[in-house]
């Protein structure tokens, strides 16, 4: 589904690491910072490091918030 310019995204659920579910709503009025990798992919973990370093950079910072999104189909992978 394509997204306009300066619309809301579609709320979707994810699973946290810790197996707690998360909607794309519960962070609504949040900064998101959106981080899409997969653990096959050299260039997403060659960032990774620098999102975690931007992350703790910020983590005092309630108003933004680190959402990472695996692509790997199986959880024990990310």
């Amino acid at each position: 589904m394509a997204i306009a310019p300066s619309t809301l995204a579609p709320d979707f659920s994810g699973v946290t690491p810790e197996g707690k579910k998360l909607l794309l709503n519960d962070l609504h009025g949040k900064v998101l910072f959106d981080d899409v990798w997969a653990t096959w992919c050299k260039p997403c973990l060659n960032e990774f490091t620098y999102s975690k370093a931007l992350e703790k950079q910020f983590e005092e910072n309630e108003e933004l918030v680190f959402f990472y999104v695996s692509a790997d189909k199986k959880k024990k992978a990310w």
